[in-house]
């Protein structure tokens, strides 16, 4: 543990190739920092609080889970996820979790956000959902299809947290963009800057009164615009 605490970082090579253990045991020698530097594989990895995950030149096989439950208290707060040519293949999902970064990396499966506050996804490339209750969102150099979806939900809801999708910033992406709402969640102050690909606003099978797309900015670079409902 001493060599641990010297070396200021936890890896899974040093918990027997055990991603879980890696990040457990980073948290509790208060290290939060874990550096993955070859391929390992797992099923379900969950990430705590204060937790700064680097992947360096490696795949993570196994799904990332960042969930503080039902309960604004609990949220999972200051997490980084930081690649470099690094790929995960499975899905990532935060649910209930504030001040979230995550770059560079390649995500095979799917990164889906829901009640995030205060959440940067850069250099990312793969299918990304920003769904209820997020807020306070940059979303910048993506590629692959992006998601704004007042009707994405897994179910749950953190009491106390509003579920409107509100104040996301897109910016500098070649993606195929979707803007849904919900007739119990809108999405409001939602900017698209220098977006290329083609962006599709409301669906033809579920019809909403504009009240539920407020404040929508496009200031696309190249761009086709469908399913524009009012």
């Amino acid at each position: 543990m001493k060599e641990l605490l010297l070396k200021g970082f936890v890896t899974p090579t040093d918990c027997g190739g055990d991603l879980q253990k890696a990040i457990d045991t980073a948290a509790s020698l208060e290290l939060g920092k874990v550096v993955v530097e070859q391929d390992v594989t797992a099923d379900t990895v969950y990430i705590p609080g204060g937790m700064y995950l680097v992947i360096n030149n490696a795949t993570v096989t196994a799904n990332l889970v960042v969930d503080g439950g039902e309960n604004w208290s609990f949220s999972k707060k200051w997490i980084n996820i930081e690649g470099e040519n690094a790929t995960i293949r499975g899905n990532i999902s935060f649910f209930n979790a504030t001040n979230v970064t995550v770059t560079g990396l390649c995500v095979e499966g799917n990164l889906t956000c829901q009640y995030v506050n205060w959440l940067r996804l850069m250099n990312v490339h793969g299918q990304v959902t920003v769904g209820r209750g997020c807020t306070n969102v940059i979303v910048q150099k993506l590629s692959g299809n992006l998601g704004v979806c007042g009707d994405y939900s897994c179910g749950k809801i953190v009491p106390g947290s509003k579920p409107e999708v509100t104040n996301v910033v897109v910016q500098d992406c070649a993606c195929d963009a979707m803007l849904t709402a919900a007739e119990d969640c809108g999405i409001l102050n939602i900017q698209l800057q220098n977006l290329e690909g083609k962006v599709a606003i409301g669906s033809p099978e579920n019809q909403l009164p504009a009240e539920q797309f407020m404040n929508l900015t496009l200031i696309m670079r190249s761009s086709i615009l469908t399913n524009l409902k009012s």
